[in-house]
């Protein structure tokens, strides 16, 4: 497999480019943290059901994935409840909890408006 090395100045390309092939990855902004349940067989055969992060409060994600957490979050409605609530209840101030969204570091504006 080939790599190939990304310059400096790609990068700086990539982080002001606005085409509507490029924002469609990650433009959705995430300002709490999402859970679900999964089930996990060990490797001694015994299932478990563990529950596992799905999206992460402040990070940014697709808009097919923000809709999958929307749909998760619908369907583990009580879970998630007591997720946020464990979360207040353990002293996390409620700017930790929900996150405001990061600004654009070069234009200052919101990531998902460029």
């Amino acid at each position: 497999m080939s790599e190939k090395t990304i310059t400096d100045q790609e990068a700086l390309n990539a982080l002001n480019t606005s085409t509507k092939n490029s924002s469609r990855y990650a433009t959705k902004f995430n300002d709490h943290t999402i859970v679900h349940p999964v089930t996990v067989k060990r490797p001694n055969g015994v299932e478990e059901v563990e529950i596992r992060t799905f999206a992460r409060a402040g990070e940014y994600i697709s808009p097919h994935r923000w809709e999958k957490a929307q749909e998760i979050e619908k369907e583990f409605k009580e879970l998630n409840k007591a997720y946020t609530k464990s979360l207040r209840d353990a002293g996390i101030p409620e700017k930790r909890i929900k996150v405001k969204e990061i600004a654009n570091p070069l234009k200052f504006t919101p990531m998902g408006d460029q």
